[in-house]
This record gives structure tokens, C-alpha cells and sequence, in this order.
């Protein structure tokens, strides 16, 4: 009798902690899926204030007459541009976002991006700026298979 009670209380005991292993994991997961998704509503928020950025950058580009200060404005939003991707290469490649949702958002900025970076006038083809300063950017573009004839897509 006695071994009988002690056998339901240990049955009763591994049942308790296997719920309980259950519950914490199912709570590191939703957190986990919490954080990814305050991160791309984060990324997003600034890829909203960078788009505004550009725009300031784009109006004060057309009502400048000097051009080597054009020239300078065109290489500093063009650097603000890469710096930004570059970051969001760098969350979506260390697994800290949802790469689908990711994509579906950046996907055709991120092509507008691939062309100005490769644009025979950009900072790469002057020499400004080397493939090298940018890895996980280039990591994005060759795993989301961009290249010149895709990236309008």
C-alpha cells in the first residue's frame, strides 16, 4: 500500500514538472516571438524616419547649385541609405527577426537599395565606399538572390 502511494506521488510529481517544463517553454517562445516582432515594428518605425531623412536630403539636393556640394549630399544620404540596410542585414542574418516578415516588408526598398549601390555613379563605382564596408548587406542581397536583372522585381 505504502509503495503504491509513493508511486502516485511520484507520478504525480513528474506530472507537475513536465507541465510545468511545458509552461516555461511555451513562455520563452512567445516571448521570443514578442521580441522579434517589437524589433521589426522598431525597424520599421525607422525605415519610415529614414525615408523622411531622404526626403530632406532629396530637397535640399535639388536646390543646391554647387556641385561639389551636391556631390557630397548625394554620398552622405547614399552612406545614411547603406548604414541603415546594413543593419537590417545584420538582425535578419543573426536569426534576431522574422526573415519572412522581413522580406515581404524590405523586399523592394532593399531592390531600390541593390541598384543605387551597384549605379554607375554611386559611391562604390567612384571608389567611396568598397563592397567590404558593407558584408551583411551583400550576405542579403546574393541569399535573396538580387542581382541586376531581378532587383526591379
Amino acid at each position: 500500500m505504502l509503495s503504491e502511494i509513493n508511486l502516485l506521488v511520484n507520478i504525480f510529481t513528474a506530472l507537475i514538472f513536465t507541465i510545468s517544463v511545458i509552461f516555461l517553454w511555451l513562455t520563452l517562445r512567445n516571448e521570443k516571438l514578442r521580441n522579434k516582432n517589437d524589433i521589426f515594428t522598431k525597424a520599421v518605425a525607422e525605415e519610415q524616419n529614414l525615408r523622411v531623412k531622404l526626403n530632406e536630403y532629396d530637397e535640399r539636393i535639388r536646390k543646391t547649385k554647387n556641385k561639389k556640394e551636391r556631390d557630397f549630399l548625394w554620398n552622405d544620404r547614399d552612406t545614411l541609405l547603406f548604414n541603415f540596410f546594413e543593419y537590417v542585414s545584420i538582425l535578419i542574418l543573426s536569426n534576431s527577426v522574422n526573415e519572412k516578415q522581413f522580406r515581404a516588408y524590405f523586399r523592394r526598398f532593399l531592390a531600390n537599395v541593390f541598384k543605387i549601390f551597384y549605379d554607375s555613379k554611386g559611391l562604390l563605382k567612384k571608389g567611396y565606399i568598397e563592397e567590404l564596408d558593407y558584408p551583411y548587406l551583400l550576405k542579403i542581397f546574393k541569399k535573396w538572390d538580387m542581382n541586376n536583372k531581378n532587383s526591379s522585381k
